[in-house]
């Protein structure tokens, strides 16, 4: 489902992108009603900055994984055209 006309699905996004767009959307729609309304007390703030700090931590690491499998598979690649070429 496309609800957003200007999405390409040609674009790859890293796993970093994706939280930043999540927690973004996340911020508009209810942290900052809640703080404008009073709602967090600056603990639940505290919290909340934290559990985003963690998510921006783990979207770093799966980040960097995928950098790393792309990086295997384009060498196992390079590789698989090397063992091709002298086999045949």
């Amino acid at each position: 489902m496309n609800i957003n006309p200007e999405y390409s699905s040609n674009d790859e996004l890293c796993a970093n992108d994706i939280m930043a767009k999540g927690m973004s959307i996340i911020s508009e729609l209810l942290i900052e009603p809640s703080m404008e309304n009073g709602n967090l007390d600056e603990e639940s703030q505290t919290l909340l900055g934290l559990v985003g700090l963690s998510f921006k931590i783990i979207a770093e690491k799966a980040t960097a994984l995928e950098m790393m499998e792309e990086g295997e598979q384009e060498e196992q690649f390079n590789q698989d055209k090397t063992i091709g070429f002298y086999r045949n």
